[in-house]
């Protein structure tokens, strides 16, 4: 049964390979935001009742696909060396795995501040890996494994979480949450770095923190720039749904 199930999930790559903005990369994209456009439109007609109960559906997908996804590690790598490596990189020291966590903490805790935070953590995380799934466009990966399936069917729903979040007005965010959200970063760095220690090889970049992977610095000067690339964007991000949103959703005649 194990070896047959590790014939299913592993990445076989006989045939087509997932490459960065490829056309399956491309349709893995269109279908996901696709799907996002179709939940949020049927359910942004429903009674608010109605919406907190998709919410809610996202939420548990959400847990219950990290959660069995993590649980899959070691049949995946049946046999291999690398299955504990694998386990690893699956615990929520990363911005994406950590959501999982975040969010049905989001959904409890009505805190507006919190849910602010998280809110803008999942989309942020779902969009980037959207764009760049970093470690599934770098080579040798079958667009048809479970591997890329599951990945992109979690940060799918994490943004449409998200999103929905934001036009349902389940969060109304201020200018004055980027300030939360920017103090909050190096809480996350150091839970992050908590994984790199205790898990530690020289390899090991829980939130990108030990190595750089813009490419655009040299030793360890991307500790300056990510925050600073991250004050930017939460300043975009929180003044643009503080102040441009509410006018057009009047326009659309959505809930401002």
């Amino acid at each position: 049964m194990l070896e047959w199930l590790h014939g299913l999930l592993q990445n076989n790559l006989n045939g087509p390979e997932l490459t960065f903005l490829g056309w399956y990369h491309i349709l893995y994209i269109v279908l996901d935001l696709g799907l996002i456009a179709a939940f949020c439109t049927f359910f942004l007609n429903k009674e608010k009742v109605t919406q907190e109960k998709f919410m809610w559906g996202l939420t548990i997908f959400l847990l219950s696909s990290y959660l069995v996804d993590l649980a899959l590690q070691p049949i995946i790598f049946l046999g291999e060396t690398g299955v504990a490596e694998a386990i690893i990189n699956k615990l929520p020291f990363h911005l994406c795995t950590l959501n999982a966590i975040l969010i049905p903490i989001a959904m409890v805790v009505k805190k507006s501040w919190f849910r602010n935070i998280v809110v803008a953590f999942a989309f942020f995380g779902g969009t980037l890996f959207l764009i760049a799934p970093q470690t599934y466009v770098q080579g040798g990966y079958s667009p048809f494994c479970y591997q890329v399936i599951q990945t992109f069917i979690y940060h799918g729903a994490m943004l449409c979480w998200a999103v929905f979040a934001l036009l349902s007005r389940f969060v109304r965010p201020k200018l004055l949450d980027a300030l939360w959200a920017t103090l909050s970063l190096p809480a996350i760095a150091a839970w992050a770095e908590i994984g790199n220690l205790v898990f530690y090889t020289p390899e090991r970049n829980f939130l990108f923190l030990h190595h750089d992977i813009t490419g655009l610095t040299t030793g360890y000067w991307h500790l300056a720039l990510y925050p600073a690339i991250g004050i930017v964007v939460f300043v975009a991000y929180f003044s643009f749904f503080e102040f441009v949103y509410p006018k057009i959703a009047s326009v659309l005649h959505l809930e401002k």
